[in-house]
């Protein structure tokens, strides 16, 4: 009886461990050794493209370097789809007219509202992999892999950092939010006479420090990183 006992729990032990391996792959393995690839979480039914059809937000990839660090970006890339994007709940359209582009229509229609968290893409949290130390910010980052956030408001938006990637996007339980390691403020410009229909992730490189812009709609904002002891 107890070995039969062993031998479940030891089936159960392997099992668990190959669906791991199968599914988070070179999660596994420090950063240092391999950034690992852009993990789609597979409890979700927008994973299975041939029973509910393609993801309408696709999971993009943004790999780039920081002088000699390596660093990778995953997020999920939705389309605007003439949806307001950010607002305290006062339009609903977004309109080319007069060659710029405006907003009209109806209250409580914007998709993410200002004050809230947004995970800065669809689906899953939008992460980020380095395998050398890296400043985000002002916030020293060991390297690993890290999921990205924002606060939004109006002028600016408050960058959070945290160590939870396995989450869905939209949870921001106190599990979550527990393991933040900190926030930075960025400021949010907006451009009225140019329209970025799918969200997107850009990297602008300088000597020791770079720029990690995000531009959705009409509107953009810069992340600074720098190598560490790096001005």
């Amino acid at each position: 009886m107890n070995k039969k006992i062993a031998l479940w729990v030891s089936t159960i032990f392997i099992i668990a461990i190959l669906y791991k391996m199968v599914f988070y792959g070179t999660y596994f393995l420090p950063a240092t050794v391999s950034l690992g690839k852009c993990h789609q979480d597979w409890t979700s039914r927008q994973s299975y493209p041939l029973l509910f059809g393609e993801r309408k937000s696709p999971m993009k990839k943004l790999k780039f370097k920081l002088d000699d660090v390596d660093i990778q970006l995953c997020y999920g890339a939705p389309l605007a789809r003439n949806r307001i994007l950010f607002g305290n709940g006062d339009s609903t359209l977004v309109r080319f007219r007069r060659g710029r582009y405006d907003m009209h229509g109806m209250k409580d229609s914007e998709l993410i509202s200002y004050g809230s968290k947004w995970r800065m893409g669809a689906n899953e949290p939008t992460r980020i992999f380095l395998n050398k130390q890296v400043i985000v910010g002002d916030i020293t980052l060991e390297p690993g892999r890290y999921s990205l956030y924002s606060t939004v408001q109006e002028e600016q938006w408050e960058i959070g950092l945290n160590k939870s990637i396995f989450h869905w996007g939209t949870d921001f339980s106190k599990k979550v939010i527990d393991q933040e390691i900190g926030s930075f403020f960025v400021p949010v410009s907006i451009d009225s006479t140019s329209y970025v229909e799918q969200l997107k992730f850009t990297y602008e490189e300088n000597p020791g420090s770079g720029e990690l812009t995000l531009s959705w709609g009409i509107y953009s904002a810069k992340i600074p990183l720098r190598q560490v002891n790096k001005n």
